[in-house]
């Protein structure tokens, strides 16, 4: 989710919050209010958890000494790295039809995941494009 998008959904959620409170006050129902407002905050401050756990910034730097990999995740850094001569970009197939394919850097034995939140051609590409990378840096 955007930044635009989560903006877009809490001017939606106290639009929406506002007309039902509106509605409630001109019968009568003020202890409506409260408990609306209560959901309303409750509902944005969700929002806002989810859009900050879920957020993955994933960089991939390539010279030719080195191939890095830095993950973001939840205020959490992690990083790897390899020998770029000997690491291998792997698309891995899953046989399930309901997982997509896994983008995999691999050297000596270690491994590591990257991409997961990306399309099947988006992967593609992107392992094309870490090839190239590593090829014209070297």
């Amino acid at each position: 989710m955007t930044k635009s998008q989560y903006k877009g959904i809490c001017i939606g959620v106290a639009i929406f919050s506002v007309i039902v409170v509106l509605r409630f006050l001109t019968i009568g129902a003020w202890l409506i209010v409260p408990f609306t407002l209560l959901d309303a905050i409750f509902i944005i401050v969700i929002f806002r958890m989810v859009r900050h756990s879920n957020t993955i910034i994933e960089k991939i730097y390539c010279s030719s000494e080195d191939l890095l990999v830095l993950r973001e995740k939840g205020g959490k850094r992690l990083h790897w790295q390899f020998n770029p001569y000997w690491a291998k970009v792997v698309i891995k197939k899953i046989r399930h039809p309901w997982y997509s394919s896994r983008l995999l850097i691999r050297s000596h034995g270690e491994a590591v995941e990257i991409g997961r939140f990306l399309m099947e051609e988006e992967k593609q590409k992107l392992a094309h494009d870490i090839v190239l990378a590593c090829k014209s840096a070297s």
